[in-house]
């Protein structure tokens, strides 16, 4: 004889599918607490540092214009002031002459018109011509150096 079908009690009863078993019921998920604010990073940038920012940009601009300098022209422009090179009259107006034709020669920042007629006034009559002058702009030009 065969036996078949036998239930977990020990006796033959009719053919269940098994059931599965119960778990206790799950919970509904917790929505998270409200998200609290988080620390950012953030930079306050004032007028002036922003103007300043812009005028470094403009200098590093202008910089990367520049021809390099050269040492050898800075040594031999020392030395001919030294030896009064540049205080022939013929020097100093060829000098002049080049600077005013030289079309990519730009006026000094605050160069006013008035400014410009003034100096140029002063070329003609010989005012750069003066020791005081010339002693002036010649330690102008070696503090630039």
């Amino acid at each position: 004889m065969v036996v078949s079908y036998i239930n977990d009690a020990g006796g033959v009863g009719p053919i269940r599918s098994p059931q599965p078993k119960q778990t206790e019921p799950t919970p509904p998920a917790k929505t998270p607490p409200p998200a609290t604010p988080q620390a950012t990073d953030r930079a306050d940038v004032t007028p002036g540092q922003t103007e300043e920012a812009r005028l470094l940009d403009a200098a590093r601009l202008v910089l990367e214009s520049l021809p390099d300098v050269r040492a050898d022209k800075v040594e031999l422009a020392k030395k001919r002031l030294a030896d009064g090179f540049y205080d022939r009259p013929e020097v100093r107006d060829e000098i002049a002459g080049r600077l005013l034709a030289d079309p990519e020669l730009k006026p000094a920042p605050g160069l006013t018109p008035e400014r410009e007629a003034e100096v140029r006034k002063r070329l003609d009559s010989g005012f750069y011509d003066q020791p005081e002058a010339q002693d002036k702009i010649t330690r102008g030009l070696l503090d630039d150096a």
